[in-house]
């Protein structure tokens, strides 16, 4: 390299600058040990306490394994995110979970279509998620959410206050 050719008679800051090489690249020396900081071992709590990295996962687990699809499950913030579980009804649904289709039927008058265009009815109509949920489920299963097969295969995580801007 011509820097080594001519170190001994200038400086490799001239050097470096004259052949356009960025000097940090001159000066570094790779070697084989691990990048960054080792993982921790411990998590500090907001009272200053440390707790096992293991703790911490477990209360996560904890919480994710709980029942997040009833549409109750927060009110604040500025959002609301719909999505399916894994929870699949019993049969005539298939039993490997999923999103259910549009064509799989509820009852002899309703199918998931159904249930997604009245859902979209309600919400353009200035109803909030909560209020649309309870209203399409005495309409399609005529009981309360909380009683259908859609409570329990429908996560709704948010506020579900929220209506459409």
């Amino acid at each position: 390299m011509i820097i080594n050719q001519y170190k001994e008679k200038t400086s490799v800051i001239a050097l470096t600058s004259w052949v356009d090489y960025p000097r940090s690249s001159w000066y570094y020396k790779p070697t084989r040990r691990r990048r960054g900081i080792s993982p921790g071992t411990h998590s500090q709590k907001t009272d200053g306490t440390k707790v096992p990295n293991q703790a911490v996962l477990e209360d996560i687990k904890k919480v994710l394994s709980g029942d997040l699809g009833y549409y109750g499950y927060q009110d604040s913030g500025n959002q609301v995110f719909l999505g399916w579980s894994d929870n699949t009804p019993d049969p005539p649904y298939p039993l490997d979970g999923g999103s259910p289709q549009y064509e799989w039927a509820i009852n002899a008058n309703y199918n998931y279509a159904n249930v997604a265009g009245t859902f979209w009815y309600y919400m353009c109509n200035g109803y909030s998620t909560a209020q649309a949920l309870i209203n399409l489920s005495y309409i399609i299963y005529g009981t309360s959410f909380e009683y259908t097969d859609l409570a329990m295969w429908l996560v709704v995580w948010g506020n579900v206050y929220l209506g459409l801007p």
